[in-house]
């Protein structure tokens, strides 16, 4: 999965949170590795600050847990497109850094 999201077009105010999945899949060795999940980062908003963020969605998708390789896959995507994420750590960082769109 690779969750992306974006002000709506029509007014910039809501924001648009999705989940593009592409998956190939031919079978799973018997020995390859459990894939682990990690922590979602800390949520550190309560539920009035999400709402006056109007930034529900988003929160919602920042507390899935997801793979080492997605987690790396999002930090090398913040490297080049989203510079003011690559230190976000908590939600509240996240809601912050994608005001500007991410």
């Amino acid at each position: 999965p690779f969750p992306y999201a974006y002000h709506e077009r029509t007014d910039g105010e809501d924001w648009i949170v999705k989940n593009a999945v592409v998956e190939f899949f031919s079978g799973r060795a018997a020995s390859a590795s459990k894939i682990e999940m990690l922590t979602a980062p800390e949520n550190d908003m309560d539920d009035d600050a999400v709402e006056d963020s109007g930034s529900a969605d988003l929160v919602s998708a920042l507390l899935v847990p997801v793979s080492q390789p997605f987690a790396h896959a999002m930090l090398t995507w913040a490297q080049h497109q989203a510079k003011s994420c690559v230190d976000a750590k908590t939600v509240a960082d996240w809601v912050e850094c994608c005001k500007s769109g991410c």
